[in-house]
């Protein structure tokens, strides 16, 4: 019998040693071994499988971890990558093996995302931390007389932050101060629903900030050549706008993200990088991985991946860092030194619907979708389905284990009841994986032609 490695499986080498890495996600608990050690004797076995092979009966018994786990199987076995015309989609949510190559299913045809959203059990001291709204409510009245804003909220003028902004005001009576990167990508809807935010809500402040386009030009430049990625955010929120809420004693900073967005660190990847003992710790962590200096690592872990995008930016932006990296040499030096939280608001059970949340946004704020979208998924940045298109690629071609982002939020929303399936399949239509967009080909010209 010939054996072959499955599809998808691929060596690499990182640091002095090698590994074996998924480029998939396997089901459900085996999702936690996508990167497994070797040792040089099944290096070597293993270098051999790339094509179908002998072995013989002391080289089966070498690989026959491997073998019972059906990462090497026989060649009537192997599993190519599915096609555009020809895939298989979950029977629970809408995720499938086109966009996702490499995704597993079980018996009843459930894909692996869901398998680990109904097993695993959200880890609360992970770096995406939940508050809430209670709580956060009783720890800002314990600051409150410390500074005239009770939240800093990094805000786009889409659906996730507007709702934030909203309802922390609205709802909680809250102070809020809202940040916003003023970015070339903003698309006219969110430019206008910042306007209405700010006339419907007259308690909220607003502060912008602008880049040179020039430096933003060269970002987006550097960012492709280093990692084949256009999308920038939300790095330089934090070295813009963190440290302004350090100097206004601003005791929370409130990322608009929801559920389905950490969707991937809470269920899929659960463990966290380090346990925290507390709410500044964690805050501390959160920020030095995006602003302090970093090698790249080898992209082989979803972690991995995350740092590097971070790495790459400050080291692109690195003028901009300087200030943020003075707040946390301080603040590990002095620890009893008070420094903004941040926190994120648990969303899942309090959106609904994301159609109900855009009707309560229009409803309050006279919020707008983008024109001529359907896709509720992002709604405040043009180059969206361009972010979809690069991750896909770099996935698809085996460069990257980041899955593409919007198949595995849009999938979540209906696992989480944002969502119906029927709804989900309509909008995954919109989505960047099938052909490259107009947009894409811009970018790629203009940086090719340097102007």
């Amino acid at each position: 019998m010939r054996y072959i490695l499955q599809n998808r499986w691929k060596i690499r080498k990182v640091g002095d040693e090698s590994k074996l890495v998924y480029y998939g996600l396997r089901n459900w608990p085996k999702n936690k071994r996508q990167l497994i050690p070797l040792n040089s004797e099944e290096v070597e076995l293993i270098k051999r499988l790339d094509k179908p092979t002998e072995l013989s009966v002391e080289e089966k018994t070498i690989l026959d971890k491997f073998i019972a786990e059906k990462i090497i199987v026989p060649h009537s076995e192997f599993r190519p990558d599915s096609t555009r015309d020809n895939y298989q989609m979950c029977t629970k949510c809408i995720a499938n093996d086109y966009v996702i190559p490499g995704l597993e299913f079980n018996e009843d045809g459930v894909c692996a995302f869901c398998q680990c959203y109904e097993n695993e059990k959200p880890d609360r001291t992970t770096s995406l931390l939940t508050i809430d709204e209670d709580e956060l409510v009783e720890n800002i009245k314990k600051r409150r007389h410390a500074s005239r804003f009770d939240v800093m909220v990094f805000f786009t003028g889409g659906k996730d932050s507007s709702y934030l902004v909203w309802h922390l005001s609205k709802n909680l009576k809250l102070r809020v101060l809202a940040a916003c990167w003023d970015m070339p990508f903003t698309n006219d809807s969110s430019r206008r629903n910042t306007k209405k935010l700010l006339e419907s809500l007259p308690e909220v402040e607003l502060i912008q900030w602008t880049l040179p386009v020039r430096m933003f030009e060269e970002a987006i430049k550097k960012q492709y050549e280093t990692l084949g990625l256009f999308c920038l955010c939300p790095a330089p929120a934090y070295p813009l706008f963190y440290p302004i809420a350090k100097m206004y004693n601003i005791p929370y900073v409130m990322w608009g993200m929801e559920d389905v967005q950490a969707s991937v660190i809470e269920y899929i990847f659960p463990v966290p990088s380090k346990k925290c003992t507390s709410e500044r710790e964690q805050t501390i962590q959160v920020l030095k991985a995006r602003a302090m200096p970093n090698d790249l690592l080898e992209p082989v872990t979803w972690r991995s991946e995350v740092h590097n995008y971070h790495a790459s930016l400050q080291k692109i932006f690195e003028p901009l860092y300087a200030p943020l990296q003075k707040i946390l040499e301080e603040a590990e030096k002095d620890k009893e030194m008070e420094i903004p939280i941040i926190k994120r608001l648990r969303t899942k059970e309090s959106y609904g619907t994301w159609q109900s949340l855009i009707d309560l946004l229009e409803k309050e704020i006279g919020w707008e979708m983008p024109k001529n979208q359907k896709n509720q998924l992002h709604t405040s940045c043009m180059i969206e389905q361009v972010k979809d298109y690069t991750q896909f690629l770099r996935f698809k071609n085996m460069e990257s284990v980041f899955f593409p982002q919007a198949m595995v939020e849009l999938s979540a929303a209906v696992v989480f009841g944002h969502l119906s399936r029927e709804e989900a399949l309509e909008q995954f239509k919109e989505l960047g994986f099938f052909e490259p967009p107009k947009m894409y080909e811009f970018l790629l010209n203009k940086i090719r032609n340097g102007n």
